[in-house]
């Protein structure tokens, strides 16, 4: 699991280049968005939520009960007419991906299958009431989800996150939500046909990832372009993490913390003699 995933390469660089550069080992390719990341999150991490943004995408599994907001993208193997499938099992054919819903071998049909989306499109869980928001007064009753879990309003609050310290006077202490494993992506109650990753932010991930693949190979002959697309993403991010520059980028802000106690203290005055 990891951030990006390779269709996300595949924007920037043919899939022959990009094997040649990384001699087809995908532990270099995930080592080095590490890298990528760590380099981006040192710019961003104190005005975004950068812990949340930087979750993985994951090939969607029949057996994981996935918790809101998490993403996900379809893939498997080709269908292949000598195996024998049982339900439950995916299957891709056409650029499309398929649950199998009873035996099923033999030539290529869609007897005994369910049409899921096509290969590597991506879902992300729906969260199952609003997302808690600072800047909104919540009333008794009001429900909302943050960080996995939901909350009723206990009492009327304003701009008090329900996981701080002091706030189960007004949030109660919250239910874990998570999606029963098997829920499909085609049910648009539980599930968003779409990614919820910054798209600037995934491009300039890769950038940075290609400037240090290029890097590895010959320091000191990294092509042009691969340059300039890396000091481009690093001059994006001081933008995006400066407070008067007028860019700010599509992710998460992190909430200011509201209701904490604070103490203030000072020593005894001197007497001073001249």
């Amino acid at each position: 699991m990891a951030y990006l995933f390779i269709k996300d390469y595949l924007r920037q660089i043919q899939q022959s280049q990009l094997n040649q550069i990384t001699g087809n080992d995908n532990q270099i390719l995930q080592s080095l968005e590490l890298t990528a990341i760590e380099e981006a999150n040192s710019y961003l991490v104190q005005k975004y939520d950068t812990a949340w943004e930087f979750t993985d995408i994951s090939i969607f599994s029949m057996s994981v009960s996935y918790k809101a907001q998490r993403r996900v993208y379809l893939y498997a193997d080709a269908y292949v007419a000598t195996n024998n499938y049982v339900n439950g099992n995916l299957v891709a054919n056409n650029n499309k991906v398929y649950l199998v819903t009873g035996n099923k071998t033999g030539a290529w049909s869609t007897t005994n299958t369910s049409l899921l989306g096509d290969l590597y499109q991506i879902f992300n869980v729906k969260t199952p009431h609003p997302v808690w928001d600072a800047e909104t007064t919540y009333n008794i009753g009001n429900q909302v989800w943050w960080h996995d879990k939901t909350y009723t309003c206990a009492n009327q609050n304003y701009g008090i996150a329900p996981d701080d310290p002091q706030a189960a006077v007004y949030w109660g202490a919250g239910t874990a939500y998570s999606l029963a494993a098997g829920t499909l992506p085609t049910d648009s109650t539980k599930w968003n046909a779409a990614d919820n990753r910054s798209q600037q932010l995934v491009v300039y991930i890769v950038n940075i990832a290609l400037y240090y693949i290029h890097k590895r190979i010959a320091p000191q002959n990294i092509p042009a372009h691969v340059v300039l697309a890396y000091d481009n993403a690093i001059q994006w991010m001081m933008m995006a993490a400066g407070a008067n520059t007028g860019i700010t980028a599509n992710i998460p802000r992190i909430q200011p913390k509201v209701g904490y106690r604070t103490r203030m203290s000072s020593v005894k005055k001197n007497t001073n003699h001249y």
